[in-house]
């Protein structure tokens, strides 16, 4: 028969490997909801005019802040947080065009 600190020591570890699991569902969900919700922002993108298509993803694109992410994205790097972009340089940055390729 176990002693009352090995029952303990066991439970403890069951409740870690469970917090673990739960934490690895939760991310799972989190990136789960990034993608359906990107997805559906992007077919919106694809069915707005083109000036309005420059607007939202330049919007977006401001929140895209990592420098590899930049990068990746063939953005350009953002200006210094002392400086705001202004609005016409904003309309010029994205051309409107979707960051996938979309079926025609």
């Amino acid at each position: 028969m176990a002693t009352k600190e090995q029952r303990i020591a066991n439970l403890e570890e069951k409740l870690r490997r469970l917090k673990a699991q739960k934490k690895q569902l939760d991310r799972r969900d989190e990136t789960r909801r990034k993608i359906l919700y990107g997805a559906a922002f992007l077919t919106l993108a694809e069915n707005v005019d083109a000036e309005r298509r420059r607007n939202m993803m330049y919007r977006v694109e401001q929140h895209i802040v990592r420098a590899t992410d930049r990068e990746f994205l063939g953005l350009p790097a953002l200006e210094e947080k002392s400086q705001e972009p202004s609005r016409s340089r904003a309309s010029d940055a994205h051309d409107g065009t979707l960051p996938l390729p979309f079926r025609e």
